[in-house]
């Protein structure tokens, strides 16, 4: 298999069961170029491709196959293409490539399901070799079994070292010719077929000696297998046994050791319980330990109020202190005036893009709106070309009506006419009836008798044309020709029995046949007759049947036509409803496209003024925050002498410790 860009394809070997000996296997590929590919790589990739196939089986069938696309004109020596017909849009876009020429016949079907591309039937006419060739006949001289034994004893007296040792190459040795002469007793070849007798009762001998050992050998390595299996079962037993005794001493030694250990806790814990005294005395020490505590914690905060009125009164910390939180403080008030700042550019963004959507909206809307007119409009057109092809159609109608209505009283004029006529010519219509009867029975005799001969005729000429032509399909046969041609003669012979026969049945059944139509002829005339005689009576009853029903289809249509003008008009009473509702419903839904405007211009309207109020709210909350800042910076001055007793400050201002926590400047 093999896909990129230019070219996909899948290559198969398979190795049917019906296959001429001359090939070893069938190779396929099934080939896809994309009408958008590059004709050359695609062909350069199946060539390579093709190429690596024949290398490597070169006695096997190649079948290349599929859509090619605009690579239509694809060729390769030993490649013979059989499509040569179109397969899509008057074009050869399928091809099918073998490396075998006039092999198959190609022909068109319809397309599969929703394919553009046509079906290709191709029909083998391929001949195997076996039936192209004739016979050969070979000449082969079998030796019988003395002759082979002389030869052999030939060659095993034969002394070859003399003409070796004569002989001073290898060609030389080729070409010498030597008799054998006849140096051995009468009876050596009796002998030594005896003496390879008994060698070969010896070598017998030895083989069933040899076996009788191999199951010697065999039973006792069998049995000594068994015994040493029975022997590690024995030792894997014990060791079991003695492993399991082991254990069970283990666990004893184990269980006494629990026992032990837990007299020991047992007695361990009697001897722990406290008496009343003991109590007692770890009472009181742990009121001392107490005691203690709490007096130590006393004097450390007795040392922090001492430590915390000294830095109330060290005026220089203080004014120290003052500086630098009254730095610290700019700074944030600066920071704070930077972010109110950002604030209001970002509220001023937010107020323009507000603004920019709510004129992107009125725009949308009113270009909205006028669509909708005009697909109202159009609506409109469309009903009243309705209403007035539906006008039209009545008009039609009335007109047809009374077209009908004409045609019908035109209908009953000729009727009446014909009527006249028909009584006048009852009797030649009868008499010509009669001759035509007769002409044709007679007519219809004729024919049968020369239409089976020429039958008869056809089957017997296309009998022997099948035969000539299977005599001259066989004479390219030679093994079957003489049995195949007596199979033709017998055959020739019953068939023309067969015919012979047949006409002999032909002709009893014409005999028969003639005497039958003699019969039907008579049985017809005495038909034809009481037919006349009833048709007489009938015409008279149909004629009036057909007046009644004239009458009554007349009667139907001016029924038919009343209905179609009073569906026409409840039709029409239904159109101008519709109309009238279609009327409502557009100034429902444009009613509740106004409602629905105004809610949004409401809605826009309540948001700048919630905008509003939050930027007035935002300002107030500033002045707040300013005032409360002074406030602050107020009390930091009252509490500068407090802080300035300990550098490191352990009372933060709140601004300065959100800003601490949050980790960065406010």
């Amino acid at each position: 298999m093999y896909c990129d860009d230019y070219i996909e394809f899948i290559t198969v070997s398979s190795r049917p069961y019906y296959l001429p000996r001359e090939y070893t296997h069938v190779i396929i590929i099934n080939v896809y170029i994309p009408p958008s590919s590059d004709n050359t790589t695609a062909k350069n990739i199946l060539r390579k491709e093709i190429q690596d196939i024949q290398i490597k089986s070169p006695d096997a069938v190649l079948m290349v196959t599929g859509d090619f696309n605009q690579c239509n004109d694809f060729t390769l020596p030993g490649l013979h293409q059989y499509v040569d017909c179109e397969t899509r849009d008057k074009k050869t876009l399928d091809l099918f490539l073998c490396n075998i020429k006039n092999s198959y016949k190609c022909l068109p079907r319809a397309p599969l399901g929703l394919s553009d591309h046509c079906m290709l039937l191709l029909l083998p006419t391929y001949r195997p070799v076996f039936k192209r060739v004739k016979p050969v006949k070979k000449s082969v001289q079998i030796w019988n079994g003395s002759v082979c034994e002389d030869l052999r004893g030939c060659f095993e007296c034969t002394d070859w070292n003399v003409f070796i040792e004569s002989c001073d190459s290898v060609d030389e040795l080729n070409d010498c010719k030597a008799k054998f002469p006849l140096k051995q007793p009468a009876d050596w070849l009796t002998q030594k077929n005896r003496s390879y007798d008994d060698q070969l009762k010896n070598m017998q001998s030895r083989v069933d000696e040899q076996k009788m050992a191999d199951l010697r050998a065999d039973f006792e390595t069998t049995t000594e297998k068994r015994i040493f299996i029975g022997n590690v079962k024995n030792r894997v037993k014990t060791l079991h046994q003695a492993n399991e005794f082991e254990l069970e001493c283990r666990r004893q030694k184990l269980r006494a050791l629990l026992e032990k250990e837990e007299a020991c806790y047992i007695k361990e814990m009697e001897d722990k319980e406290e008496t009343v005294l003991e109590r007692q005395a770890k009472m009181r020490e742990r009121a001392k330990y107490l005691k203690d505590k709490r007096e130590s914690e006393r004097l450390v905060f007795v040392q922090e109020k001492y430590d915390q009125q000294f830095r109330a009164q060290c005026e220089e910390l203080r004014s120290t202190l003052s500086k630098r939180h009254q730095d610290q403080v700019c700074l944030e008030r600066l920071e704070q005036l930077r972010q109110k700042d950002e604030i209001n550019k970002q509220n001023k963004v937010f107020n323009d893009m507000y603004a920019q959507l709510w004129e992107q909206d009125m725009l949308a809307k009113a270009a909205r709106e006028e669509r909708e007119a005009k697909e109202q409009h159009e609506r409109n057109r469309g009903v009243l070309e309705v209403l007035r092809k539906q006008m039209a159609a009545l008009d039609a109608q009335n007109k047809e009506a009374e077209r009908l209505k004409e045609e019908e009283a035109q209908l009953l004029r000729e009727q009446r006419a014909l009527w006249k006529l028909e009584d006048e010519k009852a009797l030649q219509e009868k008499r010509r009836k009669q001759q035509e009867t007769r002409d044709m029975l007679d007519h219809s005799l004729a024919s049968k008798a020369r239409k089976r001969a020429k039958e008869v005729q056809e089957q017997m000429a296309f009998d022997l044309k099948m035969l000539e032509q299977l005599l001259e399909e066989s004479r390219n046969e030679a093994m079957e020709t003489m049995q195949r041609k007596r199979e033709l003669r017998e055959e020739d012979k019953r068939y023309r029995d067969y015919l012979s026969k047949l006409m002999e049945e032909e002709k009893a059944r014409e005999c028969e046949l003639e005497r039958m139509i003699q019969q039907e002829v008579e049985a017809a005339w005495q038909k034809r007759i009481d037919q006349w005689r009833r048709e007489r009576q009938a015409r008279k009853l149909l004629l009036d049947d057909v007046m009644a029903g004239r009458a009554k289809q007349i009667h139907e249509r001016l029924m038919a036509n009343e209905l179609q003008q009073m569906e026409s008009a409840k039709e029409k009473a239904d159109l101008q409803r519709h109309i009238e509702e279609n009327q409502r419903l557009d100034a429902e839904e444009a009613a509740k496209k106004w409602q629905s405007s105004l809610m949004y211009q409401n809605d826009l309207v309540n948001q700048i003024g919630y905008n509003s109020r939050q930027r007035e709210e935002e300002r107030i909350r500033e002045t707040d925050e300013f005032m409360k800042a002074q406030q602050a910076e107020r009390e930091y001055q009252s509490r500068m002498k407090d802080v300035l007793d300990n550098p490191t400050v352990d009372r933060l201002h709140p601004m300065r410790r959100h800003q601490l926590v949050s980790g960065g400047p406010m």
